[in-house]
C-alpha cells in the first residue's frame, strides 16, 4: 500500500510496455541545460517550467509515458552518440555517429567511426576533451507526458542512470507499479544530474488515456510530434503613467542670532559595515510554499504567463 492509496484499476490497460527507436533529436523535447527545466515544440518556442521546490529547487512533474524495453529488462542505456568537436544540448545537428543498438553504428549514422562501438576510440575513457569520460555518450530515450500540454522526447544523460535504476526498482519491487502509472518529480541533484520520486498516481483515467496514447508517444519518437500546446508569452504591463512634479515649497526664513548649543556629546561613528533593520526579501521567502498537487502546479504555470 503506497501513500497515495491503491493503484486505480484504469491503469491496468497499459501494461504493455513500448519500444523506443530516435534517429536524431527533434520535435517536441525536454531539455534541462542551465539547471532549468524547459520544453520545446517542433517548432523550437519553449517554455521555461516554473515550479520550484524549497528543498531542490527546480522540479518538473510529468508522466513517464514511455521507457525503452532495453533498459526496463536489463538496466542498459538505450543509445550512444558522438559528436565531433564541440556540441551543447539543445543543438540541431545531428549526431556524428549514433547506434541505437550500442553494439555497431546505426545504418543512418552519417560518419560511423568504427565497425564496433566496443572497438571505437571514441567509447574509451578520457576519451572527451576536458574530461576523463568518454567522448561517446550513453543515453536513455524516454517520451514524457505533460497533463495539458502534451508529450516530449526527453535524452536522460549516464550522469543519472545511478537514481533513475533506483527508481524504477522502486516503482517494481516496493509498489508494483510501472513508470506510466504514476506522475514523477524530477528535481536536480548537480547541475545535469536528476533525481525522481512518485508523487501520485495517474487518477484521472482522461490523462491516462491521453499520456498513452500510442499514436503521440510513435510521433515524438519520429521526430514528428504533434505542436504541444506550450502557453503564449505573457505580454509586459503597460507603463504607469508619468507623476506630476513635485510643486518647490519656499524655505521656511532663518532664525537670527546665535543657535542654542547642547551640552550632549555627538554619537561617535559605527564602526565597520551597517546591516539595515529591514529591507526586501530576495530568493525564497522564508514561510515555504504548501505542496501543491500536479494539477494546481500545471494551473500556476499557465496563471504566471497569462
Amino acid at each position: 500500500m503506497s501513500a497515495y492509496g491503491e493503484k486505480p484499476a484504469h491503469l491496468a490497460a497499459y501494461n504493455d510496455r513500448n519500444k523506443i527507436r530516435i534517429v536524431a533529436e527533434k520535435g517536441p523535447h525536454l531539455s534541462i541545460k542551465d539547471g532549468r527545466f524547459t520544453l520545446f515544440n517542433e517548432e523550437g518556442k519553449s517554455f521555461i517550467v516554473p515550479t520550484i521546490d524549497t528543498k531542490y529547487g527546480n522540479y518538473l512533474d510529468a508522466i513517464i509515458a514511455s521507457v525503452p524495453e532495453s533498459y526496463l529488462s536489463s538496466r542498459t542505456a538505450s543509445k550512444r552518440v558522438y559528436y565531433e568537436g564541440s556540441w551543447s544540448e539543445g543543438a540541431s545537428a545531428p549526431p556524428t555517429c549514433f547506434s541505437n543498438d550500442l553494439v555497431e553504428p546505426d545504418p543512418e549514422a552519417s560518419e560511423p567511426q568504427h565497425s564496433s562501438c566496443a572497438l571505437c576510440p571514441h567509447n574509451a575513457w578520457g576519451s572527451r576533451p576536458g574530461s576523463g569520460g568518454k567522448a561517446c555518450q550513453e543515453e536513455l530515450e524516454l517520451v514524457l507526458y505533460v497533463p495539458q500540454m502534451g508529450h516530449f522526447d526527453f535524452r536522460l544523460k549516464s550522469g543519472s542512470f545511478k537514481h533513475f535504476k533506483r527508481y524504477l526498482n522502486y516503482l517494481e519491487q516496493e509498489r508494483g507499479a510501472a513508470p506510466h502509472d504514476l506522475v514523477t518529480r524530477m528535481a536536480f541533484v548537480s547541475q545535469g544530474v536528476l533525481m525522481f520520486a512518485d508523487r501520485e498516481w495517474v487518477s484521472d483515467p482522461q490523462v491516462a488515456v491521453a499520456a498513452n496514447d500510442r499514436s503521440a508517444i510513435q510521433a515524438v519518437q519520429d521526430g514528428t510530434g504533434r505542436r504541444p500546446l506550450l502557453p503564449a508569452p505573457r505580454a509586459a504591463p503597460p507603463a504607469p503613467p508619468a507623476l506630476p512634479a513635485p510643486k518647490q515649497q519656499a524655505a521656511p526664513p532663518r532664525p537670527r542670532g546665535r543657535p542654542p548649543t547642547s551640552s550632549a556629546a555627538l554619537a561617535a561613528p559605527q564602526a565597520g559595515p551597517v546591516s539595515p533593520t529591514s529591507g526586501a526579501a530576495f530568493g525564497i521567502a522564508a514561510d515555504a510554499p504548501v505542496e501543491t498537487s500536479l494539477s494546481d502546479d500545471i494551473a500556476a504555470a499557465f496563471a504566471s504567463m497569462i
